[in-house]
């Protein structure tokens, strides 16, 4: 169960640059869109002591230029087809630390069950 690869694997599908975290550009390098994620994972679904799945929240900030909706439909259809469930959302607006990017988070949680 390699968690980062099925990530990977789903928001490669979405076709716009991703990172893991949030990525450090130089003044003239900054894509005009782009995802940054981040996870945050707990054991679950226990019998006999032992944890049987992974509990996985995924939180994407998408960073573009204006507000999309069209890429942000994509994302969850492209995460709901991997099997990740979509939680919620909201607009961030421009914040200071990327103040020329429009940003929107999303968050998303999926259990990978352990192999038998």
């Amino acid at each position: 169960m390699d968690v980062y690869k099925d990530i990977d694997t789903a928001l490669a599908e979405v076709e716009i640059p991703f990172y893991q975290g949030m990525p450090e550009f130089s003044e003239f390098a900054e894509p005009e869109s782009y995802i940054s994620y981040t996870i945050h994972d707990k054991p679950a679904f226990y019998s006999s002591g032992d944890s049987n799945a992974l509990t996985v929240w995924l939180s994407i900030t998408v960073l573009t230029s204006n507000i999309n909706n069209e890429l942000y439909q994509k994302i969850r259809t492209v995460l709901k087809a991997h099997g990740y469930e979509y939680q919620d959302g909201r607009d961030m607006g421009n914040m200071t630390t990327y103040p020329s990017k429009r940003q929107r988070s999303m968050d998303f949680i999926k259990n990978y069950y352990k192999e038998r």
